[in-house]
């Protein structure tokens, strides 16, 4: 997630790149002509391009809006040269009267399962508080984390 961000920076430490859409709103494609279709796909193509023109790596990521996403989706988001993520882990914000963001992180890490992708995005402040404890939760319970081009394995890629 760009916005604001030092991209440069977040590239230079190893970070994945990858795009998320215009807005959140949800792209239900049920029923949705082929015209539909062929308008989403420019869409994703163009952000891609400009995604990959700002930041001089190769954008080849999609996370849907709000994570919804289905068959037609995935077809769309392909056919734009993009590969759809989804999230099986968020961190977790801390909002009032929760418990402690330590306590809310350290049990997210505990029921991590092998192949789970972890999403930060949101309230940047609070998850990135958690994201300590998280991480040091999951590498004592034996962890590893990997960039996601190299977790789904992209024929001649380097992760980014």
């Amino acid at each position: 997630y760009l916005s604001g961000a030092p991209h440069e920076q977040l590239i230079r430490d190893g970070h994945e790149v990858g795009v998320g859409s215009w807005d959140s709103a949800s792209y239900d494609l049920s029923g949705a002509s082929e015209e539909g279709a062929v308008q989403l796909r420019s869409r994703f193509v163009t952000l891609r391009d400009q995604v990959t023109n700002i930041t001089g790596v190769p954008v080849r990521l999609m996370r849907p809006p709000l994570g919804l996403a289905d068959e037609a989706f995935a077809k769309v988001a392909s056919s734009a040269r993009l590969s759809t993520v989804l999230w099986s882990v968020e961190l977790p914000d801390n909002l009032p009267g929760q418990e402690p963001l330590s306590t809310l992180a350290k049990t997210k890490a505990q029921r991590l399962q092998p192949g789970d992708i972890v999403f930060v995005a949101g309230s940047w402040t609070h998850k990135l508080a958690a994201l300590p404890f998280f991480l040091q939760s999951a590498y004592d319970k034996g962890f590893e984390f990997v960039p996601i081009s190299l977790f789904l394995q992209f024929p001649n890629d380097k992760p980014h």
